[in-house]
C-alpha cells in the first residue's frame, strides 16, 4: 500500500567529479578523468534514504521523492567531501546533477 501523502519519487541524474591529480597527468597531454568507485550516498533528517552506485566516470541515476538531501560519497577518503553538500530535488526532477569531490581545505 502506497502512502498517499508521500510525493511520487522523480528522476534524478548526474556525475560526480573528481578532480585530476597534478602527478597523475604528464604537462601539456590529456588527461582522462580518473575512475570513480563507490557509492553516492543521500540523507534526509540524518537518515540514510539512499545508496546508489557510481558508473566509472562517476554517473548515476536514481529516483527519489522531491525534498532537500545531504549527499556523501563512500569511499571518499580522508578529509574528503561532496560540493555542494546538499541535493534540491524539485517535482520535476533532476537531470544534470554535479557533485565536486574536495578535500577538506577546498
Amino acid at each position: 500500500m502506497t502512502d498517499s501523502a508521500s510525493p511520487a519519487a522523480v528522476p534524478v541524474s548526474g556525475t560526480v567529479e573528481v578532480p585530476a591529480v597534478a602527478a597523475s597527468c604528464f604537462p601539456d597531454e590529456p588527461c582522462d578523468p580518473p575512475v570513480v568507485a563507490g557509492q553516492l550516498v543521500l540523507s534526509h533528517d540524518g537518515d540514510v534514504v539512499a545508496r546508489i552506485p557510481l558508473g566509472a566516470r562517476g554517473a548515476f541515476t536514481t529516483r527519489l521523492p522531491p525534498g532537500t538531501y545531504a549527499v556523501s560519497v563512500t569511499p571518499g577518503g580522508p578529509g574528503m567531501r561532496l560540493r555542494p553538500g546538499t541535493l534540491t530535488v524539485p517535482p520535476e526532477g533532476l537531470t544534470d546533477v554535479r557533485l565536486r569531490l574536495v578535500g577538506a581545505t577546498s
